[in-house]
């Protein structure tokens, strides 16, 4: 290339040589389709000063594996640039054949899939669009698209029963306590009723009888029955309330045979042995029931009077001589005798009473003297006393 100028002052020209150079054309390919899992490996070819992806990587080749639009930009080492674009889709058949699911045995599944595809293969071995199953278990169902991409879906079958219950527990009850049955196993999506009309799944009872269940669900139901008998209470009798001296122990016994014993002291012992007044009470186990005693043990009254002085003249007032006894006594003599010593009247019963005669006769006035000996409950050491008495008419 050259240019000619001139002007009134003089011309003047001047020369430029220009090479151009050829750009070698690039080519990523056709547009393809591949399917997933699979990969493109992309190349403009080797031998340029730089490459250029669309994702910034500057390599000569790019591993595609992802459906979308890729380019590349060249250069020479004259500077020279090309680029070109390729898209790529990558097929991934994705059949819905459904959720898992629960049904009743024997009851059908139906599962059915879209006509979309090339080939349609179920784990039953059938190639229709629609299959019904009755066994439980895997479900599978594996399809091809036009290019021969694979895909599956798969779901599980579970089959539910009627429902299978026990009512569990103790088969019996003692007397005055209340019994919890419980249901097993307890299922949330199953309903209950009890004979009662009650619908937890515990039921508390406090009679002996026949107690029943019904479980429902959607499958059916079940029924359970249960035989509540009543057991005896153990026997236990600590005695009569009675009476403790001082310086006396008592031993106090529930009775064997039973497994457990606890006192009101906190003792565990088949007896226990007490020196004080007081309640005392023991609860005993059989292996079933507990049952409880309590006795109340009083000081013994162990005191005595006799009167100083008695008028046995039938006027219905101070007519008899007799000791005032308490219920502490046990053994008991009283003899009176006269200023001469000769024995006139005597009584072992502590309820007895001299009415003022001797042998039938009035006996004369005057001065008498008496002898008492006695003992108290649970001390057998006999106590005697003596004294005088008046009798007047």
């Amino acid at each position: 290339y050259y240019v000619y100028v001139e002007n009134p002052c003089g011309s003047g020209s001047d020369t430029i040589h220009l090479d151009i150079y050829p750009v070698a054309p690039i080519h990523l390919g056709n547009d393809t389709i591949l399917c997933a899992g699979d990969y493109l490996t992309l190349t403009p070819g080797l031998g340029y000063a730089s490459y250029q992806w669309q994702d910034g990587n500057t390599s000569p080749i790019l591993y595609a594996g992802q459906t979308g639009f890729y380019w590349v930009e060249v250069t020479d080492q004259n500077s020279c640039a090309a680029i070109d674009t390729i898209y790529l889709q990558f097929n991934d058949p994705q059949p819905d054949i459904g959720e898992d699911t629960t049904v009743c045995q024997g009851d059908t599944v139906a599962f059915t899939i879209e006509q979309t595809f090339n080939t349609i293969l179920w784990n039953t071995g059938s190639t229709t669009s629609a299959i019904y199953i009755i066994q439980e278990g895997a479900v599978w169902c594996q399809v091809t698209d036009s290019i021969g991409c694979q895909g599956s879906d798969t779901v599980m079958v579970t089959h539910q029963y009627p429902p299978s219950i026990k009512i569990t527990g103790e088969t019996g009850i003692c007397p005055g306590d209340s019994l919890l049955l419980h249901l097993n196993p307890n299922d949330p999506i199953t309903q209950y009723q009890w004979m009662d009309g009650s619908t937890d799944s515990t039921s508390l009872v406090t009679e002996e009888g026949s107690y029943w269940v019904t479980a429902i669900n959607q499958c059916g139901n079940t029924n359970d029955t249960i035989q509540i008998h009543r057991y005896q209470l153990p026997y236990i009798n600590l005695g009569n309330d009675t009476v403790l001296s001082s310086q006396s122990t008592l031993e106090l016994d529930a009775g064997d045979g039973y497994e457990a014993y606890l006192w009101s002291d906190g003792s565990e012992q088949q007896t226990l042995r007490i020196s004080d007044t007081g309640s005392y009470w023991v609860n005993v186990y059989d292996g079933k029931c507990y049952n409880a005693d309590t006795i109340k043990i009083e000081p013994i009254r162990c005191e005595m009077f006799l009167p100083l002085i008695f008028t046995p003249n039938s006027d219905g007032y101070n007519d008899e001589f007799y000791a005032t006894t308490a219920d502490g006594i046990t053994d008991f003599e009283l003899l009176i005798f006269n200023r001469w010593g000769e024995k006139i009247w005597e009584t072992t019963d502590r309820t007895g009473r001299w009415d003022g005669k001797r042998k039938s006769s009035d006996a004369s006035e005057g001065t008498y003297y008496w002898i008492l000996r006695y003992s108290c409950l649970n001390d057998p050491k006999m106590i005697e006393r003596k004294g005088t008495l008046t009798l007047l008419r």
